[in-house]
Parts: C-alpha cells; structure tokens; sequence
C-alpha cells in the first residue's frame, strides 16, 4: 500500500515539473483533489521528499499522542490497563489498536530473536518509516543535511542504522539522540559515553519520559560494567530499579529491561563479594532466558559474561557457543574474543586461543589494551617473562577510560608474576604492596583478594570459595600439589594454578627433587624460579654499567666497545630461544671490515669470560648461509625495561585521577637514572640509543613537572628537573622551567 503511494506521489511530482502542468490538470488526470496536490508540491518544494502517508484506519493523532505519553510516562501498564485508562478518559480504542501504535512507537512487537539490552537492534520499523529513511539518506547523500534531519526527526523509533552517526548530533532532536548513544558503545571515548548518557537520562527523567529513561539506563549500566566502579554500578542500578513497581513482570514488553537490571545487580554483588546472591541471581537469570521457545541469543551472551564473571568458566563455554547460533556476525567475533581468553587460554590451550583470537574482534577503545593483556599473559605460560613485561606495559599505555583500572590490575599481576618468574622477590612483593594501596583505595575486593593469595594471605572466608581461582589457592595450600592441578583441570583454570606456582615455587622444587611429575610444560620448568641452572642477568645501563648474576653484584671489565656490543645482544635476544642475526651486528660494529666474523668471535669470547656466561648458552650456529647467535639459557633484563614499564604504571595511575600512588612511581623511574648512558660508545646504534633515552627522560621529567605544579607540588617538580640537567646539561626547556620554578 506505501509502495502504491509512492509511486501516485511521485507520478504527481514528475507530472507537475516534467511536463510543466498546473495544479488542477495534475489533479485531475490522478483523480485527486486540487488541495491534495498543492500540498504534495508545497511539502515537496520545501523538503525535497514525500509526506508521511497515514493509513485509513490508524486512529487520530491526539489519540496516538496521549498512548504514547502514558506509555512513556508508566512503561508497566499492560495494553488492558492502558485500555482501561483511557475509557476514563472518555477515548474508545481496542487493546489491538493500542498495541498497533506501541509497535509502531517501538514499544512493542519486537523481533524476538534480537531481543537484547539495545532497543535499536529488536525493534521492528513500520514500511512507512523504512520509506521516510530512505528519503532522508537520499538527502543526505545530496548533502540537505538539515531537511535529512527534519524528516528524520520526525519518524517514530528507528532500528539501528548509519545515517542516525552520519548527522551532525546538534541537528537530532533527544528521541534520535537516544537511539545514537546506543549505536554509539565502542565507538567514542567511554567516558564521553557515560557522561552523555547520564545527562539523556536526566533530560528523560525531567520530561516524564520514562520508558526511554529506562532504556537510557541499560546502556549506562552496560557501559558502567566496563569501568570497574562497584559502587557507582550499584547506585544506578537501585535508582534505576526504583524507577519500576514491584508488579511490572505483566509488561512482557520490559522483559529486556528488567533482564538487564538483573545481570547489572548480579555483576555489582560479584565485585562486592556477596557470592551466595550473585550465584542465586546468575540461576535466576538463567532460568528467565531457557524458559522461552526461542531463545533469546543475545542475553545467553550477556549471561555468559556474567557466568565469567562468577569464575564458572565451563558453564560460560555452554552459553557462548549457544549464542553463536543466533547473534549476528559482529558479535561472533566479539564472542571468540571471550572463547579465546576465558576459556581456551585459561585451560592453557594455547593454539585454540591464539587461533580464535586472530578471528575475533574488539571494542576500538579496548582493541589494544585487551590484545596487549591476552598476549601478555599468553607469554607468562609460554615461559617469556621478558616480553610478558613488554606486553603488559604496552596494554597499560594503550589503556584510557574503558577497562583502566582493570588493566591497571592486570599490569601489575603480570609484572610482579614475571619478577617471580626471575626469582626476584623483593619487586614482586614490593608491586603486589603498591596494587594493594590501589585496591583498597578503589574498594577492588575481588582483585584485592586474588593480590592477598599471591601474597601468602589465603583467605579460609567458605562464601569467597565459590569463585573457582580463590578455592585453588585453598586446595593447593590444605589438599596438596595433585589436588590442586586436578581441581584446575576440572574448573579449566589451569593458568591460574600456573600463576600461583610462581609465588609458591615450594611445591614445585619439592617434586622436582623427589622426581614426581609437574605436568608444567618445559617452557616453565625452564624459568630461573624453577631451575637453578638457568642464569638472569640484570643489567643497569642508564648511566655507567654495572652488572647483577642471579641478583648479586657481579664484578666484570669490559672495553667500550664490547659493552656495546653486550648491550646490543641482550636487547635483541633477552631470553632463551631468541635469535639475532648477526648481519644486523656486524652492519653497525664493522661495517668497512673484511672479515668481521673473527673480529665478533674474539668479542663474544671476552664477553662470556667476563659474564661468566658458559660457552654453549650464547652459540653463533648458520641456516641457510646466515649466521645466527643463539640465545640458549640466559635471561637479560635491565633498567632501561624497568624504567618503561614504572612510567607506564605512572601514567595509567594518573590518568586514573591516583596522583599519590603515581607520583611514587614517576619518581621511582627517575631514581633508575645515574648519568648519561652509552657515554663512551660512540657507533651508530649507541648513539642513536642514547638520543632516544634522553629525549624520552627530558620529555617525560618535564611532563612529570608539569603534573607536579598542578597538584601544589614544586619540590618534586625541581628536584627531578636538577637531576635531569647534570645528565643533559644542554636542554633548553628544563632550564626554562627550572629558572621558572626558582623565580617563583
């Protein structure tokens, strides 16, 4: 019927200015009133389009207007009750024609099997609307934005589409506005999202738009999820809950609300430890999804996470691959991201994980930071503590709003695991003591305990034991070394079991000397923690060189010359099985010589004898006519990595708003520096690495000075900056702060 109008509309239009009609000879070769073609034309001439053609039998707008309203205004009634109402009112229409205006509205006859906590996905637009849509893209796309947006304005709930992004915001009116918000999760700044949720929700709220309010306010709370606040999760979700009486359940139509409330609620008591009542809700939930015919595959989904959330990593499995039967591509590969990293990599199944991970796909303001984080923790069970460093700063630079203070945790736990992978104690314990400040001050209980576990706090707490990683640390301690990996196998949270063994190496030295089996892969029974024969090697070059074997001071000579060349291998091959070609070596040492394999040889002799290193852990072998040396059984670290990865840590914890926790660590980067490094090396490489440490320590002291004088604090401010110009004497823009810092 639409169709049939268009094209009587469109004859009209083409008629009239093709053929150069008048009004009355258009009107009467169509059979239509004179009045019905001047205002097709006016309407035309103004905004270029047809007008929205009503149907013979849809009820009088005021009609419309008024069920819309109260819908809005109590979104509980039932199409009987809202009947009943408006008889009072002395207005007459079926409980079939108010659900023909809800549908229409988008408040009802949703598509079932997109049912989720994003209203644009599951409603279903009338033929008229998709019509107007397409108007309005074509006068878009003819660049009339403000006539796109007008008619665009005027359509009832849209599903999801591009145009409603396309359109600058300040042409939307609030209803379109609404429907971008959703469209745009992922996409802007999470932050920025909440905070224009929230004001939507408070516009909504104001103008008796409650029904809207609500959907509002699953997107926050979603969006809240990520940020890791339990307490700003839990007041949203009792505001918005005391939005809904208590007999709302007749309103099919809220199921998705009302489903999202529940999960919200599940997610807060979990980060607040009320176990018992997150399992009871997370059943509940279960029960509301499998009760339906179809099943609703987007909250199988969300009840996924959620199950991941409570740490049941196999019934989560179940979910996700019951979902993947009806979610839409985009979300598959979302949904491998969670396969990947919750299930197969906690199992330690590495090749399933990498594979689905390469297949996956993530938020954009989370893309780097979580890849960063899966690969980081990937290389801790793959025994490369070195690159897990590496890896777990570089999620902690990529990280912003969304999921900080989670990746900020995360960071820490990885760094302190590979300073135990080292056997280096002392810093673990010293970075689990700064988490645990964090922690506490974020009230993180969940990531609090986990830090206390790894700390040799175990908590005998029976409620924290329904979370599978806190009963493992408690099996492992009471049950034994068998008990523990059997319960890790079973709950496929083997990589935690991994991660524990790392703070409690006891129990794999003991069958290790009693000859028992481990069941640890090689690449961890090799790690300095597990095996004495393997060496660390931890060297400071920001400033003169000085040397740690195994953390003891180690004295050695070396010329200039072969400290760079040291220096340049253990950047290249910091750990076992690593390989550097020696092309790229013999390019920067001995680019004009003629034989500088012998010359190389004779350096790497000198530089074994004065390491200590044995002769067959850094070998020189050839593949396919190159030369390659060999990293066989060493592990190098020095303070240049550290001090990287404290800035990291300085800088996620300031964007954080922690500025004291941060401030410790800024300055525990700067104390890593002790002159200038690579001061007597003068080839091409060392020389272009002293130019980028330097430039980075100048960059990020005047930074950190900055941060300083905004927070009150000039002492530090001008401390760091003196330490800065004894080792770059020549730097214009520290003196010109310092000389500010001294006038004031």
């Amino acid at each position: 019927m639409h169709n049939k109008q268009r094209e009587l509309f469109y004859g009209v239009i083409d008629e009239y200015f093709k053929n150069k009609s008048s009004i009355r000879k258009t009107a009467k070769k169509f059979n239509l009133h004179y009045q019905t073609v001047y205002k097709w034309l006016k309407y035309f001439k103004k905004f270029k389009t047809q007008p929205l053609f009503k149907p013979w039998n849809r009820s009088p707008k005021y009609i419309e207007n008024f069920v819309i309203k109260y819908k809005e205004k109590y979104p509980w009634l039932t199409l009987e009750q809202t009947r009943r109402v408006l008889l009072k009112k002395k207005i007459k229409i079926t409980s079939r024609g108010i659900w023909n205006i809800w549908k229409r509205y988008g408040y009802s006859g949703f598509d079932r099997l997109n049912i989720c906590n994003d209203f644009t996905e599951f409603i279903i637009p009338s033929q008229e609307t998709k019509l107007k849509l397409e108007d309005a893209e074509r006068l878009f796309n003819d660049g009339k934005m403000k006539e796109s947006a007008i008619i665009l304005n005027s359509l009832p709930p849209l599903p999801k589409n591009e145009l409603v992004l396309k359109l600058p915001e300040k042409l939307l009116n609030t209803r379109r506005k609404i429907e971008r918000l959703t469209m745009e999760f992922g996409k802007i700044p999470l932050s920025e999202y909440i905070k224009k949720a929230k004001i939507l929700y408070k516009k909504s709220i104001k103008n008796e738009w409650n029904y809207s309010a609500l959907r509002i306010g699953m997107a926050l709370l979603v969006a809240l999820s990520w940020l890791g606040n339990p307490e700003e999760q839990k007041r949203w979700t009792e505001k918005i809950e005391k939005s809904l009486p208590d007999n709302d359940r007749k309103a099919k139509d809220l199921m998705p609300i009302r489903f999202t409330l529940l999960i919200s609620k599940c997610h807060t008591l979990v980060q607040m430890l009320k176990l018992t009542e997150a399992f009871r809700l997370a059943r509940h939930c279960y029960h509301l999804v499998s009760q339906h015919k179809s099943p609703f595959y987007e909250f199988l989904y969300d009840l996924a996470v959620q199950f991941i959330d409570l740490e049941d990593y196999n019934t989560a499995e179940k979910l996700l691959l019951k979902s993947l039967e009806g979610i839409d591509e985009q979300r598959k590969k979302r949904l491998k991201t969670l396969l990947a990293i919750y299930v197969h990599l906690l199992r330690c199944d590495k090749n399933t994980a990498l594979k689905l991970i390469n297949e996956a796909e993530i938020y954009d303001w989370a893309k780097d930071a979580q890849l960063s984080r899966f690969r980081s923790l990937f290389a801790l069970i793959e025994g490369r503590p070195s690159e897990a460093f590496i890896l777990a700063q570089n999620a902690l630079n990529a990280s912003k709003g969304a999921g900080l203070l989670t990746d900020i945790n995360n960071a820490y736990l990885a760094m302190a695991s590979a300073y135990m992978c080292f056997g280096e104690e002392e810093k673990a314990k010293s970075l689990l003591a700064n988490l645990k400040k964090f922690l506490k001050k974020r009230n993180m209980k969940r990531q609090l305990l986990i830090t206390n576990i790894l700390l040799q706090k175990i908590p005998q707490n029976k409620e924290f034991f329904k979370l599978s990683t806190i009963k493992l640390a408690w099996v492992l301690k009471n049950r034994g070394y068998m008990g523990a990996y059997q319960f890790a196998v079973r709950k496929g949270i083997l990589f935690y079991f991994y991660r524990y063994l790392f703070f409690y190496p006891d129990f794999v030295q003991k069958r290790i000397a009693k000859n028992k089996p481990t069941y640890l892969p090689k690449a961890i029974l090799r790690l300095p923690i597990f095996n004495t024969k393997t060496d660390v090697y931890h060297i400071n070059l920001l400033g003169k060189i000085t040397i740690f074997r195994n953390q003891r001071y180690h004295k050695f000579h070396l010329s200039p010359k072969d400290s760079a060349i040291l220096l340049f291998i253990i950047t290249r091959i910091n750990e076992p099985e690593k390989s550097l070609n020696l092309n790229e070596l013999y390019e920067n040492f001995w680019s004009k010589s003629k034989n500088p394999a012998r010359i190389f040889s004779h350096s790497l002799v000198r530089i074994k004898r004065a390491l200590k290193i044995p002769a067959h852990y850094l070998e020189i072998k050839r593949q396919n006519g190159e030369s390659y040396l060999i990293n066989q059984n060493i592990y190098f670290t020095t303070d240049y990595q550290e001090f990287g990865q404290t800035l990291a840590r300085a800088k996620a914890l300031e964007r954080a708003g922690e500025w004291g926790i941060a401030r410790k660590e800024y300055l525990r980067a700067f104390k890593l520096f002790r002159g200038e490094p690579f001061k007597k090396n003068f080839d091409n490489w060392s020389v272009d690495m002293r130019f980028k440490i330097l430039t980075q320590l100048e960059t990020e002291a005047i930074n950190f000075a900055k941060s300083c004088l905004e927070h009150g604090n000039k002492n530090d401010a001008r401390k760091i900056l003196q330490k800065v110009l004894k080792i770059i004497p020549d730097s214009q823009e520290v003196k010109g702060l310092l000389d500010g810092l001294m006038v004031g």
